[in-house]
């Protein structure tokens, strides 16, 4: 399993994965100070995390 794990895992692919996760983390994280200033509701910010975590866990089903 690890084989075949391995050949769709690049450093560039890897790299960019935690970049994306890193980007998404800090607005997600803005969002959720702000939000009182920007009038969003914790109820989007919470809609925001389950579909970033579904599409990171979709992924890695995918590339698995």
């Amino acid at each position: 399993m690890l084989e075949s794990i391995s050949q769709y895992l690049t450093w560039d692919l890897l790299c960019k994965l935690f970049g994306w996760i890193i980007l998404t983390a800090a607005v997600l994280f803005s969002l959720e100070k702000y939000s009182e200033e920007l009038e969003i509701s914790k109820i989007k910010i919470l809609v925001y995390n389950i579909i970033f975590w579904a599409v990171i866990l979709g992924f890695a089903v995918y590339m698995g």
